[in-house]
This record gives structure tokens, C-alpha cells and sequence, in this order.
């Protein structure tokens, strides 16, 4: 429970630190890879669940096997209605996420592992709330050096919600790695690359604001279930930046797969570029009056395979960094650098 008598969360992890040997642990490459080396992922969920009802000042037992599955999926924060990938996704997303991390820190790469983490559990959302705090924390516990003398400061600017001592927590981690409303329009461009090749520039929907949501879908029934999630989805589509965003990915992927790409361009677009790369704007107002409740079922489909798609990408780009130069400094660096923020 959040309130003015709430101890910081860093004082719990300063506790956890000081009665355990895990920060000799962590502070240690050899003992860092032993013990990940010996760690399952069933342990690993049992340690980020663990981790994450201490960021939240709460008792770390007992431990709930399945804590990690109740995810709201919502991350206010980051953008207003943003919807995490499903949850039926979010294990095996996870158990990619402990692969890929166990992998780095094998290979002398603990700092990006730390990236991976936080970025993963931003994406995935498994915990009702913490979510952020928990990535957080498993970045600082594998690149700082939590020296007792150090804990106090450099981990409580990160982590703790008291804005009155050291400003916001979210705001200071950013200088450490970007915001993730600066990193979502790059995965999500790289994503809906994987999907239309080199077909678009970008992606942009016209229509729909506010009220006109319910009028568009006037015309036919749809069931308060999928009335609920296509909402959630257009309302991350308000928020989001970038030129692919992951709605309208999938309502183009749609509309592409149904051969309907022409019928619904929006006449304000020229419709007879002969370019291999061109910008597509698209009418989602008629598309929603004109499509079934099946015909929005797939885009919802859709919709929650690009985000499942965008988790893949963000460990693929750190796994994998030399996959993905840079162009703007002209490959001197890769995507995955240009994630932090120094």
C-alpha cells in the first residue's frame, strides 16, 4: 500500500544486500556466472517475483508460483492505454527473456543483460505493478557496484517514489537508458519491417476521435468483450509516436492480408505512386463500420502478435547487436547502443 509511511524501496534492497551474500555475488563475475549459470527458470521466476514484491515494500513470502501471469496489461506511465502482449504469450516471452539474459551474463555482457531485463519486463508487464521498479532494480544490481557507502544514494535516486529528495526515479533512470517512449517507435518500426518489408515508409490512420468510436461500429453488433479490447487498442494508438505503431501495424496487416489495402486509402493520398516505398494512410473510420466482429478479431489478433513480435525484437537487437548497425552513425555503432543514454 502506497503512502507517506511507506520505507523506500531502497532501504528494503539495502536489507536484502547486507543479510544475503547476493551482492558479493553480483559484484563478482565469476560468482555472477555460477550462480547463473546453476539458476532454472523456474528459480528465475521465483527471484523476479521475489524482487519485485520487495520494490513494492511487500513480504517476499510466501511467493505465489503464478504472481508473475497477473499483469493488468497496462502501463500508464509510458503511454496512457498501453496493452503489454497477451497473456498467454507472457511465459514463453519471459522464458526467452531468462535464456537470452542467462546467455549474456555467460558471455561477460551483465550490462546488457541488465538492459534486456528492464526493457523485457517493461514490454511483457507480468506483474500487476512494479513493473518498472522491478526492471530497474535488476539493471542497478548488474552494472552498478552497490559498495554499502554508494547504496544509499545511487540506488535510492533510481528506484524510490519519494519525488521530494532526488526528483523523479523514472526521470533519473533515463539518464542511464532511454525512455521507453523514445525506444517503442524504433522496435516498432524494425517489427513492422519484418512484416511489410521495404513496402512503407510509414503507416498513419485517419478518423476516429473520441465519440466516434461508437458511431463507427453502429452498424453491427459487437460483443462487450471485443468491444473492450479493440477500445484498449485504439486508445494506445492515440498515445503512441513513432510511424508504426502497433494498431495500426495490424489494422494494415489486416487489411493487406484481405486484399482491401486500395479500398481503404485515404482519398487525400495519392493512390498511384509507382515507388517501392511509400507512406500509407488509411481511413479507420470506415474500416471499423464496415468490419465484422470476426474481421476485428483478427486485427486484435494481429495487434497481440506485433507485440509479442516487438519483445522478440528488443532481445534479438541485444543478443544479436551486430545484426543491426546503426545508420546514423553509419554503422560505426549498433541499434542496441544507441538504447542507453550515454
Amino acid at each position: 500500500m502506497r503512502n507517506s509511511l511507506r520505507v523506500p524501496t531502497s532501504k528494503y534492497l539495502d536489507t536484502i544486500l547486507n543479510t544475503t551474500h547476493l551482492s558479493e555475488t553480483l559484484g563478482n563475475k565469476d560468482k555472477l556466472q555460477d550462480w547463473v549459470k546453476a539458476l532454472s527458470f523456474e528459480d528465475f521466476l521465483k527471484t523476479i517475483t521475489a524482487l519485485n514484491n520487495l520494490v513494492q515494500a511487500q513480504n517476499v513470502k510466501p511467493i505465489k508460483s503464478d504472481a508473475y501471469l497477473k499483469g493488468s496489461g497496462r502501463i500508464g506511465v509510458f503511454a496512457t492505454q498501453y496493452l503489454a502482449p497477451a497473456v498467454e504469450d507472457r511465459q514463453e516471452l519471459l522464458r526467452s527473456t531468462y535464456s537470452a539474459a542467462r546467455s549474456l551474463i555467460m558471455h561477460d555482457r551483465a550490462k546488457d543483460a541488465g538492459l534486456l531485463l528492464f526493457l523485457s519486463l517493461q514490454a511483457i508487464h507480468p506483474f500487476q505493478d512494479g513493473n518498472g521498479r522491478t526492471g530497474r532494480a535488476l539493471f542497478l544490481l548488474l552494472n552498478e557496484p552497490l559498495k554499502p557507502e554508494d547504496r544509499a544514494t545511487s540506488v535510492a535516486k533510481f528506484l524510490d517514489s519519494d519525488k521530494s529528495t532526488d526528483g523523479d526515479p523514472r526521470s533519473n533512470f533515463y539518464h542511464l537508458v532511454k525512455d521507453p517512449r523514445d525506444i517503442d517507435p524504433i522496435i516498432n518500426e524494425l517489427v513492422a519491417n519484418d512484416i511489410f518489408g521495404a513496402q512503407f515508409t510509414s503507416i498513419e490512420s485517419l478518423g476516429y476521435h473520441g465519440a466516434d468510436f461508437g458511431a463507427a461500429l453502429r452498424s453491427h453488433e459487437i460483443s462487450p468483450n471485443i468491444f473492450e479490447k479493440l477500445d484498449r487498442m485504439l486508445s494506445e494508438r492515440i498515445e503512441s509516436l513513432g510511424n508504426f505503431n502497433a494498431p495500426d501495424t495490424a489494422f494494415v496487416q489486416v487489411l493487406r492480408s484481405k486484399g482491401l489495402l486500395e479500398k481503404y486509402r485515404d482519398s487525400s493520398t495519392s493512390g498511384g505512386s509507382t515507388s517501392s516505398e511509400e507512406r500509407y494512410r488509411f481511413n479507420i473510420t470506415r474500416v471499423l463500420r464496415d468490419f465484422t466482429e470476426n474481421d476485428i478479431q483478427d486485427v486484435i489478433a494481429q495487434f497481440f502478435a506485433t507485440k509479442k513480435a516487438a519483445v522478440e525484437k528488443v532481445i534479438d537487437i541485444i543478443v544479436h547487436e551486430n545484426k543491426y548497425p546503426d545508420s546514423s552513425t553509419h554503422g560505426r555503432t549498433t541499434i542496441k547502443d544507441s538504447l542507453y543514454a550515454y
